[in-house]
């Protein structure tokens, strides 16, 4: 008797201990791996707000499509960190569930659907990169990689930058 009441504690030590591990689903429990529960959603409330935090702070350049042409799309502004970040930039990648700032400052951004919505971007795969001024109106649009030269050019050229620079003086 005296066994069976040792196994019966046992085994129910150890559902308590399955059942609380479940009731953590699979939250990371250590601090060097990234967290890989589902994102927070954003109402379009929210998603409105953080638009309206980022408008006149920052441009943006969003862009969607086939993994190989954003990888290479994401290579080619990180490779010129330093330029993006003197003019403000966010660069997002909206391919996930929810967008992704790669380079710049921001709090978590809203969902993909809603850029794509926002801005008339394709949800059908193809590629696609939108640049966004700080007014947070589209200034460019292409369906082939943004090369830092002519992203730069753009930028330059807009009033808002351009005083920015003269301020820079």
């Amino acid at each position: 008797m005296r066994a069976v009441q040792e196994w019966l504690r046992i085994t129910l030590g150890l559902l308590l201990v399955a059942s609380i591990l479940m009731a953590c689903g699979n939250k990371n429990m250590t601090t060097d791996q990234p967290n890989t529960d589902s994102p927070p959603q954003f109402s379009k409330a929210q998603s409105n707000e953080w638009f309206g935090t980022a408008r006149w702070q920052n441009r943006m350049l969003v862009f969607c499509g086939p993994a190989a042409t954003t990888e290479r799309q994401l290579a080619v502004m990180q490779a010129a960190q330093a330029e993006v970040l003197d003019r403000d930039m966010l660069i997002i990648d909206i391919n996930g569930p929810m967008a992704a700032v790669h380079l710049g400052e921001a709090e978590p951004a809203p969902d993909s659907l809603y850029f794509a919505d926002r801005f008339k971007m394709p949800t059908d795969g193809s590629f696609q990169v939108v640049l966004i001024g700080k007014d947070g109106l589209v200034k460019e649009r292409r369906d082939d990689v943004f090369e830092v030269a002519e992203m730069v050019s753009i930028i330059d050229a807009m009033p808002m930058r351009r005083d920015e620079m003269r301020g820079d003086e």
